[in-house]
């Protein structure tokens, strides 16, 4: 089987078929060990035998996943049936009014001029380790190519408030 590596974030992703994922018993967050012989890349199914004993590298897509998504969880935690009802439609809600935006940052976000924006954008930060100013550029350069994405940033933040 052939696969064609693509690019996702600042990173490249080798997109793993649902049969291949189910024959291997594997699901999405499954912890895989990479080995190589120079040649060929073999990835082996893990279980961590202590849990933090494999060091795992993180996207700045990850990064920022895991930072908005903490607070999130901890708040759905916290609420009723019915309040987990009414976000879940407030989201799909949201998500239909911005589905052109969303469109649109797909496309933006895969063409070379974001990337290239984007990388120089990243070279300049990756020694600092300032990830707030980091995102604020990030906003800009998205903002750059989708004015109405400045929008959309607002009301996100109204849904899922970080930190509170």
């Amino acid at each position: 089987m052939l696969k064609k590596i693509v690019k996702l974030g600042h990173s490249n992703a080798l997109v793993l078929d649902k049969a291949i994922m189910e024959l291997l018993n594997m699901s999405e967050g499954s912890l895989v060990k990479l080995t190589t012989d120079g040649k060929s890349l073999t990835i082996t199914p893990q279980q961590p035998d202590v849990p933090g004993q494999e060091k795992l590298t993180q996207s700045y897509d990850e990064y920022i996943f895991s930072k908005y998504s903490t607070p999130i969880a901890k708040q759905t935690a916290n609420q009723s049936y019915e309040t987990i009802i009414k976000n879940r439609n407030t989201l799909r809600a949201f998500q239909d009014k911005y589905k052109e935006v969303e469109e649109r940052m797909v496309q933006v976000t895969t063409s070379d001029e974001y990337k290239k924006e984007l990388d120089i954008l990243t070279k300049e930060h990756e020694q600092s380790g300032d990830h707030t100013a980091f995102e604020a550029k990030c906003l800009e350069l998205l903002c750059k190519f989708i004015p109405e994405y400045q929008a959309y940033y607002e009301e996100l933040k109204q849904l899922f408030p970080i930190g509170k």
